[in-house]
Parts: structure tokens; sequence; C-alpha cells
């Protein structure tokens, strides 16, 4: 087979792969219902751009939310009065999360807008950004490892339900995810030829990154220990590390100056408090050597965020795993749910990715360097004491598998190595079908399927709201009538719009004779959590059961 015979092959497989995913992805936005987050960051992005005001949902920065909102610029977009919202906003020092969730279920369900057609203009630029980073893990890995391997990494990528799951959701999460792999590929480039334009690019993606979620901001202690770990291992002179530390300095003033541009350049101060509702990045702020800089050192609604994000990490937040509810988390609550997020197969190639970069003398070098940026991210995310689910842990997968593709080789060496492999790609590719469309609740058999995810992670791991066009598509064809609705994550005004009718949960009683549809999660609180002891009538999806009390 000649190389250009290959590299057609090569081209069309990949085109393949990534338009087969992408056309997933558009079939996902119309069909899944708005999850909790999302209103609140495609209403921010909106405001942002039409208000050039940054007050809704400070805790994301604001790039994928520009993505967001942009499109919606394009519709006749009728939006609530600002005065019932902005008004607590406009204190620094309050979380106006509530007053954000609000705008955006008003915007989307109240105001006679087309909530599904502002979800579908919204969804695309994130559709888009998926692509985006699909092709990127395929560069990568075809450059590191050649084609074979960029095409295992791509099949993985494409294939794997929980890339499905958020490929399409107004969050930032892919957002972060592509910004983490270029970021840590360009700082590969970088030192193995410092040059000035490997610098700037440095810089520009790492700003990127850190305008797509507040937690790239492990990419700055990653750089630090990524750069020490190569100058030791690579024996580097004094005077040569100097220059590196000097220059990724440079890039880091880049990186700065692109977080301040993606704010608009705004120069307000950062206000003193004297209470401590910050923790640590308070005292910061009565630092004399920062006041002196605070109407430029960092954007006042960037710092306001990235407090709020250190906060909650050290605060935590309601949890379930395996049964346990805490309010500060599990030190391994990310281990546990990438072992159960993931595919067997897919941890099966990880697995031997890791074995064989340690084999092979010329891949090790490259793969331990991008096998520690994972797991320095992952190790970091251990740390957090908020444990929300394993979409906070994506730029761990995106750069694992650029990872995996190192295998390919290995793979390819005899006919029945070849025959493992297209077993196992087989196997991912059967997952992903079985599980169709219901892949935000995907599970694997090591935890019981996905049918039993509930009891080992809920929240954004299995039931976040996305599956309420399917509730209402199921009460029109079944005999079920009049139910009681007791669904998490999305308010009362998202089920009026969709005109399921219901009755009051007020009315709900468990000895009274009726139906009731409930989600994952609302069967963890009072006074449902009994019926977890029950028989099920019916399962629209996996996350949402039906109960028929008598």
């Amino acid at each position: 087979m000649t190389k250009t015979t290959k590299k057609i092959i090569f081209l069309v497989a990949a085109a393949v792969l990534l338009l087969g995913h992408f056309a997933l992805q558009v079939y996902l936005i119309r069909t899944d219902s708005q999850t909790t987050d999302e209103g609140v960051h495609l209403s921010a992005g909106y405001t942002y751009l039409t208000k050039h005001d940054f007050r809704f949902n400070p805790e994301h920065p604001t790039l994928v939310k520009f993505l967001a909102g942009a499109p919606l610029l394009f519709l006749n977009i009728k939006t609530p009065s600002d005065d019932l919202y902005f008004n607590r906003a406009s204190d620094y020092f309050y979380d106006s999360w509530r007053e954000a969730r609000a705008y955006g279920e008003d915007l989307l369900y109240k105001m006679g807008n087309d909530a599904d057609k502002i979800l579908l203009f919204s969804r695309i630029p994130m559709a888009l950004l998926t692509l985006i980073l699909g092709i990127t893990i395929l560069v990568i890995s075809s450059r590191l490892w050649g084609m074979k391997g960029g095409l295992l990494s791509l099949a993985l990528f494409a294939l794997e339900p929980i890339v499905c799951a958020h490929g399409h959701l107004v969050t930032t999460d892919i957002g972060v995810s592509l910004g983490y792999l270029l970021t840590i590929y360009m700082l590969w480039l970088f030192l193995n030829k410092s040059s000035w334009r490997n610098v700037i690019l440095l810089g520009i993606v790492l700003g990127l990154a850190e305008l797509s979620k507040f937690t790239a901001v492990i990419l700055l202690p990653a750089i630090i220990i990524l750069l020490i770990a190569f100058a030791l291992i690579k024996k580097i002179r004094l005077g040569e590390f100097l220059k590196k530390a000097g220059k990724i300095f440079v890039a880091f003033i880049i990186c700065w100056f692109v977080i301040w541009a993606g704010y608009g350049f705004k120069t307000e101060k950062i206000p003193q408090t004297e209470t401590t509702q910050w923790g640590v990045l308070d005292k910061i702020t009565s630092s004399k050597l920062f006041n002196a800089f605070r109407p430029v050192i960092i954007p006042r609604d960037y710092f306001k965020g990235l407090s709020m994000v250190i906060g909650h990490t050290e605060g935590g937040h309601a949890s379930f795993l395996l049964g346990m509810h805490s309010n500060t988390g599990w030190w391994y609550y990310f281990p546990v749910v990438f072992s159960a997020k993931t595919t067997i197969p897919t941890l099966i190639i990880f697995a031997l990715s890791v074995i064989f970069i340690f084999l092979r003398e010329k891949n090790r070098e490259k793969g331990s360097f991008f096998l520690a940026a994972a797991l320095i991210f992952l190790a970091f995310a251990m740390l957090s004491k908020a444990n929300l689910g394993v979409r906070h842990i994506l730029p761990v997968y995106a750069v694992l598998f650029v990872v995996a593709g190192a295998v390919a080789d290995f793979f390819w060496g005899s006919t029945l190595k070849k025959s493992a492999l297209v077993v196992i790609l087989a196997w991912l590719f059967l997952e992903n079908v079985k599980i169709f469309p219901y892949y935000l609740s995907f599970y694997n058999e090591f935890y019981g399927g996905s049918k039993n995810g509930y009891k080992v992670a809920t929240d954004s791991n299995y039931d976040w709201g996305q599956d309420l066009k399917r509730i209402k598509n199921y009460l029109e064809k079944s005999s079920v009538e009049n139910p009681w609705v007791e669904y998490t994550w999305d308010s009362e005004k998202a089920l009026d719009y969709y005109h399921i009718q219901r009755r009051p949960l007020s009315d709900f009683r468990l000895g009274e004779k009726g139906f009731l549809i409930i989600g994952a999660t609302g069967l963890n609180n009072e006074p449902y959590r009994a019926l977890q002891n029950c028989p099920v009538y019916d399962r629209i999806t996996p996350s949402v059961f039906i109960y028929e009390l008598k």
C-alpha cells in the first residue's frame, strides 16, 4: 500500500468519525432538554454581549458563554426586566446564582420566546467546539504516534459516552478540555524548541484556557511542575533552564493580557471588604502591593469568579457516592466516577497505553509527559470538596485520548493483535449504540450498568434535567395520566412550557393513590427515599422512574 493510499484511508476514516460524531451531537441538541446550568450560561453570555455587563454567573469566565450567546443576537429575544435580577447582583460580595438561574428560566420559558430555538442556537457552537476538540486530538496524536495512533485516539473520543453526553451542552467543560490539551501540547513544543513563536502561542492558548473555566488555573502549577521535571530528566543546565523559565514568565504575561481582553479591558477596582467571605483570596485584596495594581492586575469579575470557585472547592457541596451523602466530598470521588463512567474497552486501551509507553523507550519521554499532565489535573481535582460530576475532569479524558494513541503500534504487530483491537473497538461501538441516546446516564458493567447508575453517583453523572422532553413524549403515548412530577433539575416554568399535565407536588403523600414520575436525584431526597425499595412501574429513561402508588 502506497503512502498516498494510506493517507487517503486516514483522511476518509477521520472524516467519517468526526462528521458522524458531529451529526450525533446535532441530534442530541434537538432531543435533550435544558440541563440545569445551560439557562444560566446562555443568558449570561447574551447579557455580556448586549449589555457589556459581567455580573451574572461570574463563577465561570466569559469565553464559552460568549460563544453560546453570540448566535442569540440573530434572534428576536424578549428579555426579562433587568431590575428584578441585576439589583442584587450589583453587590460585588453577593452570589447572584439564584437571580441568574431565574433570569435564564424566564428568558427561556416565561417571555414568549421559542426555548427550543434558543437552545439550538446556543448549542451549535458547543458542538462545533467539540468537533474542534476531536480534530485537535487527532492532529496531536498523529504527530506524536503516527496516523494509526491518531485514528485510535479519535475513535475513543468519538465513541466514548461522556463526550457524546456533554459535547453539545452549553457548559464550560469541553472548552476547558480543549484549552488544557492545547496548552499542554504547546508547552511540549516549547520545551523542545523554545522559540518566541512557541512562547507567544503558549501564552495565547493558556489565556484562552483560563477564559474557558476557572479550573484551568491548574495549568499554572502544572506548567511549573512539568518544566522542572523536563529539566531534571533532560539534565538541562541552570542557564538554559532559567532562559526557559523566563520565557514561560513572558507566556504568563501574554496569558494575563488575553484574560484582560476577555473582560473588555475593564479597569474597575476590586472593592475591599473587612469580611473573609472569599477566604484565602480575600487576604490578597488587603495587600498594599495588590491594591496598588488593582485597576489592571486582574479583571474584577474574573477575580470574583475565581474567588467563588476556590471557596466552593474548599467549602464543599452536597454530594452522593455509592450510597453515601456528604457536604465535603471524598478524596477518591473522581477516581471512582472515572472508573464507573468510562467504558470498559476504553479503560483497557488506557491501561495498555500506559504500559506500552514505559515498555517502549522511544515513546517513554513524550508519553510520560502527557500522562503526567493528565495526572496533575486529576490530583488537583481530588483536592476539591465539591464532588459534582465526572465532567469536571473532562480535561483528563482529552489528554488520555492522546496518550492512548501510543498503543496503536502494539496492536499493529501481528494479525492476532489487530483482531484484538477490532474486538475492543467493536465492543466500544456496541456500548455506544446500547446507551443511545441516554449518554449522560451511562455507567459501565463494573458498577452494574446504566440502570443501576443512580446507586453510584447522580447529579450531572446521571440525572441533570436532560429528559424533560422524553417525559412529555412518554405521557402523550402512555396511559399514565395526571401524575405527580418530581424533576429536581427543571422548574415549574419548564414543565408548564412543555404542557406537562400534572398534580401539584404539594399534594403528594406516600399513602395516596396515583402515579409519580421522579428523576433519580429526587429518589435520594425525602420523602421519596422510601420508594427505592418499591417496585418500579416503568422507566422512561435510565434516570427517570415511574411509581404507581396504591
